[in-house]
């Protein structure tokens, strides 16, 4: 599992059934939505949740996900 070490956030990465890279932030789940050459863009795995994180091209902690969620945090991971 990788960290962030740029910010107090800590991330943490899993892998799911399928074999996708999933985002870890504070007990939830984030799937990548988007790529380009500088960013990636996670959304949350919860359909209709609307926070999302945003992490360097290395997987480095940028923003996001420190809202609150509308739901459960995914503990089954």
């Amino acid at each position: 599992m990788a960290t962030s070490h740029n910010t107090n956030q800590q991330i943490s990465f899993i892998t799911s059934n399928k074999g996708q890279r999933l985002l870890v932030l504070n007990e939830h789940v984030y799937r990548c939505n988007k790529k380009t050459n500088r960013r990636k863009y996670w959304v949350c795995m919860i359909s209709g949740c609307p926070l999302t994180v945003h992490t360097d091209e290395n997987d480095a902690y940028l923003r996001g996900g420190t809202g609150d969620h509308e739901h459960e945090s995914s503990s089954d991971f």
